[in-house]
């Protein structure tokens, strides 16, 4: 018989630890602080050096094409001469590394292009136009071309311009002085020191050499003398040391950015922002009275405007009555493309009668337009073509893109339609570069004289254009300021 179930059992009291199981406390260890991560080494390569150089070498051409003057005297041929130099330099930079998309190779072209139409026609306005265009679209051709993530064409190309040129041109400003002073510590000082005293010891053959050489031919001499004496002539004043010394900065500003096109860019986080959905109910109502309105109007150019003089005679003839309604005209129609774009943001309840609306609005305007450009073409029609006439048909064929857009966008509300105002308005502008439109101007002007739609020929607006119209050939328009002395 077990009389395990009858042997008295230990009580422990509570709280009391096992001998087994208690152990010796020790204190916790304290891990050492890390260490802040060094610096990586810069290490330059041959292209790195060239980088520089080249940097350098752009500063010295923008300094030398680009001053205060430009605002008076626009340079052409020296801003085509640095848009295409600073291209180059970062295609040569980069080699087998560029990576552009279709439209940031579409960006490219048209910078090329413009900076070369900024070369070869000389009228001033569209040269300072030309000007202005360039500046903001050379730092985005050369980010488009170093990544295929660049939204060349897309709404976000002004911000990420901003964002990823100006501080790369200060990210890497010291990258050269670290690699110099890498490169000086691991050269032994015994090497430099053989170095310097080889050329030393090699100057007195140096001179004998040259001196022989100058002997022999009178043309090497002279090319002697003249390098001697620039060197006699350098310039040290003031002035001039301060070019050197803006030069220097700028240049190592340009290769900053050079530089990091080489090197990946940190990307921006895409913010989880839910789309701004807006009711219809007010856009309906807005948009109902403005389709009345502009429909009664579209009835007044219909029956007076396009189908006869009548009221045209009572206002002061065609060309008065174009004169005082165009440019409010095309104000409506840039107001009604806004309208028609906001639009789309609406959402629910009326959507599809919200459509019909801006599709009305967008007919509409275009009938606007219509009667803007008629009443553009009748006061060509009496004073004859100017560069503020043609520009302004520029515009208006813009807008009836714009419209087109809008009005597919309306249909399609996934549809971008900033790259198609952005890329239409630079295949515009170039072709209005490339038709010489000063020479065109002066050949309607001609024919519209000899065949007497026009009074008079204004000779002396004609000649104020540009050498590309006629009678511009004389010595007196290269002193004009299209053509500074320094270009």
């Amino acid at each position: 018989m077990d009389n395990t179930e009858n042997t008295p059992r230990e009580i422990k009291p509570e709280g009391t630890v096992p001998k087994e199981s208690a152990a010796p406390l020790s204190p916790v260890p304290v891990e050492p602080p890390v260490p802040a991560p060094a610096k990586e080494p810069v290490v330059f390569d041959g292209f790195d050096w060239l980088a520089l150089v080249m940097g350098v070498a752009l500063a010295v051409l923008w300094f030398h094409v680009f001053d205060i003057e430009s605002l008076i005297y626009v340079p052409g041929l020296g801003t085509t001469a640095f848009v295409l130099a600073a291209l180059a330099a970062e295609c040569i930079y980069l080699r087998g590394r560029l990576r552009p998309s279709r439209s940031g190779l579409f960006l490219v072209i048209c910078t090329v292009l413009l900076a070369i139409a900024a070369g070869l026609f000389g009228d001033y306005v569209v040269r300072f136009i030309n000007l202005a265009l360039l500046a903001c679209l050379t730092p985005a051709s050369a980010l488009a071309l170093a990544g295929r993530d660049f939204p060349a064409l897309e709404l976000g190309v002004i911000s990420e311009t901003f964002r990823l040129f100006f501080p790369n041109l200060f990210r890497h400003f010291v990258k050269p002085f670290r690699a110099l002073r890498r490169d000086r510590a691991k050269k032994s000082s015994g090497a430099a020191w053989i170095v310097l005293l080889t050329l030393l010891v090699m100057l007195p053959v140096f001179l004998l050499i040259l001196n022989l050489l100058s002997s022999a031919d009178e043309v090497f001499k002279g090319l002697l003398g003249g390098i001697l004496k620039a060197l006699a002539d350098f310039p040290l004043s003031p002035g001039a040391v301060w070019s050197w010394i803006r030069a220097a900065v700028f240049g190592l500003m340009l290769f900053s950015f050079l530089y990091s096109l080489a090197r990946p860019n940190p990307k921006r986080e895409p913010s989880e922002s839910q789309p701004l959905a807006l009711p219809c109910l007010p856009f309906i109502a807005v948009l109902s009275v403005l389709d009345l309105i502009y429909a009664v109007f579209a009835v007044i150019q219909f029956i007076f405007l396009f189908g006869g003089a009548r009221t045209a005679a009572m206002q002061g003839g065609y060309a008065q009555y174009a004169r005082q309604g165009f440019f409010q005209l095309a104000a409506v129609a840039g107001i009604n493309l806004v309208a028609s774009l906001a639009c789309v943001k609406a959402s629910g309840r009326g959507k599809r009668a919200l459509n019909i609306l801006v599709w009305s609005l967008i007919g509409l305007t275009a009938v606007i337009l219509a009667s803007a450009l008629f009443r553009m073409l009748m006061y060509i029609g009496v004073y004859g073509l100017s560069l503020l006439r043609c520009m302004t048909l520029l515009i208006m064929a813009w807008i009836a893109i714009a419209l087109a857009a809008a009005a597919y966008k309306t249909a399609k509300p996934d549809f971008h339609v900033f790259p198609v105002f952005l890329s239409s308005f630079l295949v515009l502008w170039l072709i209005f570069n490339y038709v010489d439109i000063d020479a065109r101007i002066d050949d309607y002007h001609r024919a519209a004289y000899e065949s007497g739609r026009i009074l008079s020929y204004d000779s002396d607006y004609i000649t104020s254009l540009g050498p590309s119209a006629s009678e511009n050939a004389s010595l007196e328009w290269q002193n004009r300021v299209l053509f500074p002395s320094h270009e």
